[in-house]
């Protein structure tokens, strides 16, 4: 909700506020595209748990790395072992399966999840090609969404 929001961007400003570092942003076009994949992968997941259950939206998003790996070895020329072949492999599979389970969730919803998952494997590569001359940033960001969540009790 907003109100959760709100509070963890105060939180994250008061922190930033009282520990009084300089936040350097370096390549900042990687960082607005992180941001972008981010939101993206973010707003499908939400749409997704209205569509599907939220385990399934939940594993299907959480399928980012995969798509990373893929996306890594594509897009930003990567190499590539045999483990991380065989790790993408198996992933693959395993979210094969959830598909083909039997159960009569609705497909559109899982497809979303899915894409939420793609978009996350975009951001992922996009964090590890911006670097923060100051991480605590990274530490303040994981502390205000994670912070937000205990709001809703």
């Amino acid at each position: 909700s907003c109100f959760k929001l709100s509070f963890g961007l105060i939180l994250g400003i008061l922190i930033i506020l009282i520990w009084k570092k300089e936040i350097i942003f370096r390549d900042k076009i990687n960082l607005l595209l992180r941001g972008i994949w981010g939101a993206v992968s973010m707003i499908c997941f939400y749409i997704a748990i209205k569509m599907t259950n939220s385990g399934r939206a939940m594993l299907l998003n959480n399928t980012g790395p995969i798509f990373a790996g893929i996306f890594g070895f594509i897009f930003f020329k990567e190499k590539i072992n045999l483990r991380v072949i065989l790790s993408l492999l198996l992933c693959i599979i395993g979210t094969t399966l959830i598909f083909y389970d039997g159960s009569k969730n609705n497909i559109i919803g899982d497809i979303i999840a899915l894409l939420s998952g793609i978009a996350a494997g975009f951001a992922i590569h996009y964090i590890k090609k911006y670097s923060f001359h100051f991480i605590f940033i990274i530490f303040v960001s994981y502390l205000m969404v994670n912070a937000s969540f205990f709001l809703d009790k």
